[in-house]
């Protein structure tokens, strides 16, 4: 089939088979698209290459197919002779934990199970006075009221950081107690009559219970470590969650106490297993009272106002409601106040006792 094109450039006709234009004297290659100049087409009017218009001067050329290169064939895969072992799979990474670690002297492992971050037993007991105790894990907490709760003094809530600790499981009894006082050679402070040695000691003051403290290597708890430590792990209002119904289960308070104290000990532990954190009697702590501590306090292991002159004191009493057996519930007194519904418990700090060298810690 003869076809009349033009001259891409010139637009000019040329004739069939013509070999130049003739207006503009272009050179034509047969067969050759003059916008891209490449041969074989596969249809006259538009180049399948490029889009331009070509022009078709050799009627063989039409229709001609595209050589297509030719791509060269895959090298064969050569099938090994002998499966290929798999790669051996990494040990799985056991958790890093301490080396196990040697309690004071005058304290003894109670388990033989370890916390992995200090290598101490979970559960110890002190020989001075045969009190058991809870190892309190470092890490932090939320330490204070939420927004919508609690008093000006309890606030702002914040995460506050403390090192691991031994705390009593249960309050200074009446019996351990009297037994400080015979190896100390002092004055036994008088009990209310409903009291026994299975009960918490009361009428102490600060002084007491300090002294009390020394006497069986410890010492009384911060408020941080107090509150870490009646918290049991447990981001709530109460130790035990939020239902104010269940504090009964847990302590001896006005709703359930007939006005007096009980043998510690009675009722449910928290999450770490100490008993009566909050409440049958108040407990004293390490930290001078202020106020507006919480907004100018460390966020690591805070020890309450230098310049304070009355003594932190925690938790819930026989004789108080249950708005006091909030874990943030904050209170005080002066350090020789003397209370029928006031008394302690004790704390091994890392910070102190546990910084002996192992080698030291032989046992009596």
């Amino acid at each position: 089939m003869a076809l009349m094109n033009r001259c891409p450039f010139c637009m000019g006709s040329v004739p069939p088979n013509a070999v130049t234009c003739g207006h503009c004297g272009l050179t034509i290659t047969p067969g050759t698209c003059y916008a891209c100049k490449k041969e074989n087409a596969p249809a006259a009017g538009v180049c399948a290459y490029c889009g331009g218009k070509y022009l078709i001067v050799n009627e063989s050329k039409l229709n001609a197919p595209v050589k297509k290169k030719e791509e060269p064939a895959p090298p064969a895969v050569k099938e090994p002779s002998e499966p290929i072992p798999e790669p051996p799979k990494p040990a799985p990474l056991s958790p890093q934990t301490a080396p196990p670690r040697a309690l004071p002297k005058g304290f003894d492992g109670l388990t033989d199970k370890l916390d992995e971050a200090t290598g101490c037993p979970v559960a110890a007991r002190c020989r001075a006075d045969a009190a058991e105790m809870a190892l309190i894990p470092a890490g932090k907490f939320s330490m204070g009221a939420l927004e919508e709760e609690g008093a000006r003094d309890e606030h702002p809530c914040r995460e506050i950081s403390l090192e691991a600790f031994y705390i009593d499981k249960c309050k200074v009894s009446v019996a351990q107690f009297r037994k400080f006082c015979a190896a100390a050679k002092r004055e036994m402070r008088e009990q209310p009559p409903w009291s026994g040695d299975a009960y918490p000691v009361v009428n102490v003051n600060f002084y007491d219970a300090a002294a009390y403290c020394e006497w069986a290597g410890k010492s009384l708890p911060t408020e941080a470590q107090w509150e870490k430590a009646a918290r049991g792990g447990v981001e709530a209002t109460y130790s035990f969650g939020e239902n104010e119904k269940e504090i009964g289960d847990y302590t001896w308070y006005a709703a359930n106490s007939k006005q007096q104290a009980h043998p510690v000990g009675e009722k449910k532990p928290n999450n770490y297993g100490l008993h009566d954190m909050p409440g049958n009697v108040l407990e004293w702590c390490l930290d001078g009272y202020d106020e507006n501590y919480y907004k100018t306090a460390p966020e690591a292991d805070p020890g309450g106002s230098d310049s304070a002159i009355v003594i932190v004191c925690r938790g819930a009493a026989y004789n108080l409601d249950g708005d006091y057996a909030r874990c943030a519930r904050r209170g005080f007194r002066q350090p020789d106040a003397r209370q029928n519904n006031l008394g302690f418990r004790c704390v091994l700090s890392f910070r102190a006792s546990l910084e002996t060298p192992p080698s030291e810690n032989s046992k009596d």
